[in-house]
């Protein structure tokens, strides 16, 4: 159990590979905690009865007539068996909006978890090249041990002879040379130990204006990230509403084929009651079966793009395969607002990722242009320091120092497709109603039984078919909607 229990976040974690093995897991050693401490001592005693460790005791008159234990214990093992099947890992429905889709497919895709370590980089290099503008410290030491130090000897009067005199205790004074030193004398240079450290300061003076040059390309570099991130973004969005539509455009379809099946199939009932009753002849019947299989191919058809639609949002969004999503209706607004052509086209013309991108690359080059310019002056600066030496008598410990279009086109068609799109809003909504009005009478027929269940199914399919066409025109909005929005740079 403790094993069992062990292993429940990896069932908790949703992973399509860990959460079904540890099911395995937790299921295999709870079960097989039950065969070994119930079901097989329990079947050892219901089966082989060994009599030599079966004995009675004086309490055995006592307990006739009472039941035996086995029978509970035995229900106990079949409810478990039962029961097993739950243990396993099964399928969680979850319920999720444009918005919630949207937002999962920005948090879990790679290139733009890519692009934003882009911008991180590229703010940690502002930062880099700004500190070229401050002084530049150099901090250096060494040690040094000589095992034979040369040594300078001065003989006896190398540096001349100096007259003096001496007054005597008899008052006479006597001349006396003497040399310069008076006797040959050896120095060593230097210690066996030499140690020596220092610190140099250098702030840079006429390379300030390249460096600025450069502060600003990896400013430049930034912006240019930023903005293909935000392009990613809208992409990624775009992207994942497209999928969101198809899948609601999809289940209405297949909803328009699962009743157009089943209409056929009604169809065909008829027609072979009629042919046996002889009131119609078998080609009909065949055309009906024709119909029937056709049906049937454009379900399964709808069916497979179905799965790739799912497969492919569910990989988008990083939705778990265990987790079966079921997507909310969008409503549908019945007055649409449409912005305003001229607004929209000053904003593209501000705010279009593209243009934004190319404006920052021509920058950028500019200031590359720049750079290269000011390559020719000189490095010219200010450095002071401080160096301390020890083991060398010939120099000082202690040393400082100093020294010294496009856009409007493509703005006119999206607005164009926006208005066109809105226009197919309205006429589809108009045909929903009718199919809802429709549906309704045909039902009331088929209670009174003026007409046969496949005119019912068939208004219905009808109205599932108008109702997809309604999701389509939607989705084409959406997306000239969002075309627009892109361009305009507010998506």
């Amino acid at each position: 159990m403790a094993a069992a229990v062990g292993v429940f976040p990896m069932i908790l974690s949703g992973s399509s590979l860990w959460s079904p093995m540890a099911s395995v897991i937790a299921f295999g050693v709870t079960w097989s905690m039950v065969v070994a401490l119930l079901t097989v001592p329990v079947l050892y005693i219901v089966i082989v009865k060994p009599k030599d460790v079966v004995k009675k005791n004086k309490y055995d008159d006592k307990n006739k007539g009472k039941t035996s234990g086995r029978p509970p214990i035995m229900a106990v093992i079949a409810i478990l068996i039962l029961l097993s099947p739950a243990l396993t890992a099964q399928e969680t429905s979850r319920r999720f909006t444009l918005d919630q889709i949207q937002e999962m497919a920005v948090q879990n895709n790679r290139s733009l978890k890519i692009k934003q370590m882009q911008v991180k980089e590229k703010e940690q290099k502002i930062k880099e090249d700004k500190v070229m503008l401050f002084p530049s410290v150099n901090v250096g030491s060494s040690y040094m041990y000589s095992e034979s130090l040369p040594k300078l000897t001065v003989g006896k009067g190398a540096f001349g002879e100096l007259p003096m005199q001496y007054i005597l205790d008899d008052g006479s004074i006597q001349n006396v040379t003497v040399s310069l030193p008076n006797e040959n004398t050896t120095y060593e240079m230097g210690k066996h130990n030499m140690f020596n450290t220092s610190v140099i300061l250098y702030q840079p003076i006429l390379q300030i204006p390249k460096i600025n040059t450069g502060v600003n390309v990896s400013k430049t570099d930034l912006a240019i990230s930023k903005e293909e991130q935000r392009k990613t973004t809208m992409q990624i969005k775009q992207a994942a509403e497209k999928l969101y539509y198809g899948l609601l455009i999809l289940e209405k379809q297949k909803e328009e084929a699962e009743l157009k099946k089943q209409a056929a199939g009604e169809k065909l009932n008829e027609a072979e009651s009629a042919v046996s009753a002889g009131k119609a002849t078998a080609s009909a019947q065949l055309g009906l079966n024709a119909s029937l299989a056709d049906e049937e191919q454009n379900l399964l058809k709808i069916n497979i793009q179905i799965d790739d639609y799912t497969a492919d949002l569910k990989r988008l969004t990083g939705i778990s395969d265990s987790v079966t999503f079921i997507l909310d209706k969008p409503a549908v607004n019945d007055h649409m607002l449409l912005p305003v052509a001229d607004s929209m086209s000053i904003l593209a013309l501000r705010e279009n990722t593209d243009l934004k991108i190319a404006n920052l690359t021509l920058a950028n080059a500019k200031y590359a242009i720049k750079a290269s310019k000011l390559s020719y002056i000189p490095d010219l600066g200010i450095f002071g320091g401080y160096s301390y030496q020890k083991g060398n008598s010939l120099f000082p410990e202690n040393n400082t120092f100093i020294g010294r279009e496009q856009i409007d086109v493509d703005v006119a068609k999206s607005y164009r497709r926006l208005s066109q799109y809105a226009d197919l809003i309205s006429v589809a909504r108009k045909a929903v109603n009718y199919r809802k009005e429709e549906l309704k009478v045909e039902a009331d027929k088929q209670s009174s039984g003026l007409n046969n269940s496949s005119d019912y199914l068939t208004a219905k399919a009808s109205l599932a078919k108008a109702e997809a066409d309604l999701y389509a025109a939607q989705l084409n909005y959406r997306m000239a909607q969002t075309d627009l929005q892109i361009l305009a740079g507010i998506y």
